[in-house]
Parts: C-alpha cells; sequence; structure tokens
C-alpha cells in the first residue's frame, strides 16, 4: 500500500467517524480537493510521516503541540497531528498550494532525543511498507530545535512553549482536557477586554497580555472570537497596525481590513487580480522584512489592483505592510490563549498556581 492510499484509509475512516456515512457535499468537497492538492504536490509521504510521529507520542504518553500553516489542513486534523477542526473555523488550506508547507511541533526537551532516532529509524528504513526513503535532510540539530526537511515539506521540533506548558499542566491538574474547551463562551471575550484594563502586562502565555495588545484591544473593542482573531493578526504583524490600520479602524469594519494572508489573497483573487501576482505578494509577506523589496513585484500588483478597482486606501494599507501571518497562526494564537483565559476563569487558584510554577522555573 503506497502511501497516499494509507492516509486516505486512516482520514476516510476518521470522516466517517465525525460525520457518518452521509458527509455533507460541502465537507466531502473540501477534503477531496485538500487530498488532490497533498497528491498533485506529493505531500503524502509527509503527512504519513507526521501521522506516525502523533501515534509514537500517544503510545509513550507524551504530547506535542502542532503549529504554523497545520492548522490549516483538514486531513491533519482528521490524522490527528492538527488538534483544530478547519471547517470550524473557515480556514482554507488550499489557497497556498505553491508555497512549501512548514509543520513546527513543540516538544518536551527530554523528549526530543527519543523522537529524533525514531524519525531516522522510519526514513532509513528501506523496508518501511508505506514512506518513501528519499529527499530527506536533516537542517539542524541542536538542543532547543532541530528540524528535518522532508521532500517539499519541513518539520520543525522546538521545546515547549510557556503556552504549550501551562495548557498540559492545567489539563493534568484539572482533569479538563484544552481541546474540550468552548472556545465561544462569552465569559471568554468578556475575560480578555476586562483584563485590557489591567495594569499587569503579560508577555506570556496571553496573546493579548502586553500593554501594546492592550491598547489596541481597547481601540477595537472586539465583539466577536473573529475580531480577537484579527486583533492577533494585527498584533503580530510588522507595519499592519501603528500608522496603518490602526488609524483604518476608524472609518472602515475591521473585517474589511487587511489582517492575514489568507484574506488578503483571496480578496484580490475574488476581484480578478492576477493570481500569480497575487501569490507572489503573499509568499514576500511570508518572511519578516522582506516583503515589497521587489518594486517591480509591487508595481505590477498595483496596476493589476487598480485595473480591477481595489480601494486605493486598501492599497496603500497593503504597500506599508512589511511581514502578515497565515489566518491558521492567528487562529492558533488566540484559540490557545483562550482555552488558557478559560482555566483561568474556572480553576482560578490552579491557574494562578501553575503560571506561579511555570515562569519560575523559566527565569
Amino acid at each position: 500500500m503506497k502511501s497516499i492510499d494509507k492516509i486516505k484509509e486512516i482520514s476516510m475512516n476518521k470522516l466517517k467517524e465525525l460525520y457518518g456515512n452521509h458527509i455533507e457535499h460541502s465537507i466531502l468537497d473540501k477534503y477531496k480537493t485538500e487530498m488532490e492538492i497533498i497528491q498533485n504536490n506529493h505531500y503524502e509521504d509527509t503527512y504519513l510521516l507526521l501521522y506516525l510521529i502523533t501515534k509514537k507520542a500517544q503510545a509513550d504518553n507524551k504530547k506535542i503541540l502542532l503549529r504554523s500553516c497545520g492548522y490549516s489542513s483538514f486531513i491533519a486534523y482528521l490524522l490527528g497531528f492538527s488538534c483544530i477542526n478547519p471547517i470550524e473555523y473557515n480556514i482554507l488550506f488550499e489557497s497556498f498550494i505553491d508555497i512549501e508547507l512548514n509543520f513546527v511541533f513543540d516538544i518536551n526537551k527530554d523528549y526530543m532525543k527519543s523522537m529524533y532516532n525514531y524519525i531516522l529509524e522510519i526514513l532509513d528504513n528501506a523496508s518501511m511498507e508505506y514512506l518513501s526513503n528519499y529527499n530527506y535532510e536533516i537542517r539542524y540539530n541542536y538542543n532547543d530545535m532541530w528540524s528535518i526537511k522532508y521532500n517539499k515539506c519541513n518539520i520543525t521540533f522546538s521545546n515547549l512553549s510557556v503556552t504549550s506548558i501551562m495548557l498540559m499542566t492545567l489539563e493534568k491538574t484539572t482533569g479538563i482536557k484544552y481541546q474540550n474547551i468552548d472556545i465561544k463562551d462569552k465569559k471568554l471575550l468578556e475575560w480578555v477586554v476586562e483584563n485590557s484594563l489591567n495594569k499587569k502586562d503579560i508577555e506570556e502565555p496571553f496573546e493579548f497580555g502586553s500593554k501594546f495588545t492592550k491598547q489596541m484591544i481597547n481601540t477595537i473593542k472586539p465583539k466577536t472570537f473573529e475580531d480577537l482573531v484579527i486583533t492577533s493578526a494585527f498584533n503580530r504583524g510588522t507595519g499592519i497596525w501603528q500608522n496603518n490600520n490602526e488609524e483604518l479602524i476608524k472609518t472602515h469594519n475591521i473585517n474589511q481590513l487587511a489582517c492575514n494572508r489568507d484574506d488578503v489573497f483571496l480578496y484580490l483573487v475574488g476581484k480578478g487580480v492576477n493570481r500569480k501576482i497575487a501569490d507572489e505578494l503573499i509568499k514576500s509577506l511570508c518572511e519578516e522584512n522582506t516583503a515589497l523589496k521587489d518594486k517591480t513585484v509591487w508595481n505590477k500588483l498595483v496596476i493589476d489592483m487598480e485595473k480591477h478597482n481595489i480601494p486605493q486606501w486598501y492599497i496603500t494599507s497593503l504597500g506599508k505592510i512589511q511581514y502578515m501571518l497565515s489566518k491558521s497562526n492567528t487562529y492558533r494564537r488566540t484559540i490557545m490563549s483562550l482555552w488558557l483565559a478559560w482555566y483561568a476563569i474556572y480553576y482560578p487558584k490552579e491557574f494562578e498556581t501553575t503560571m506561579k510554577e511555570v515562569i519560575e522555573e523559566l527565569k
């Protein structure tokens, strides 16, 4: 059995488990479209490897948290190495089929060596039943991070973040799995907004805890979960808020503003802008401080945008932006912060104890 057949078998079983035998056409279409993209771009070996990595961690009673573009993949969710269902949040995967995929995992430092050896064993085993043992390269290998470039994808393992440690500890001490938390709980949004008025600033573990973000929240006055996601995008981008959307939000709806790579790409293409030109812009916004340095690319895009009646204020705003997060990344950061907020609201003693212990340990 080839790797594509194996991931189809595993993911389809999970799909039926979630949605039954009568799956909605929109869900089935997303599944088929993404599977075609995976196959056409030869990502199937990488996806199966990531499935095996996750399965290994589960067998060892360890948790590894995925971040980066993996959250945009429905197949990744079905295979178990993403814990967020993109269908629930309208996160698209197919917008960036030409951009190299990156999968980044938070992992316990003491467990890194075991996982490292396990992956090498898989890749070096010529008799492996499903995977092709070709086109992989260890990019770097040191204490806090190492990476494998496998086919057209990067798989990186970094030491656990403060947020990850907090979530794993709170899940253990409370017995409540963070993945089961209802992030649409109205108290969560209220807590984030109220917390923005507190004098104490917390850079981590909260996405919305710094002085800069609190000021942003007081300007935006988020009313929905989606507003918080956009706030996260403004917070993590470069050239996207100050002297840009900070002024535009006074006269425009928050949903109209350029905030993440996915929405910008889809907006431009939806207006008829040349897909290749829009794709060049998005690629330039993937790496901080490199965007729009190529004025030829920018000038082509401006001409195309003007030809398709993109508002001048939107063009000017894009021209100021140096770096943008993907939509999946902003969702991940927002969701993880709301998971933490939930523990802070419903298990305040456990939350405070855990935070003190974790911060003290990291000093």
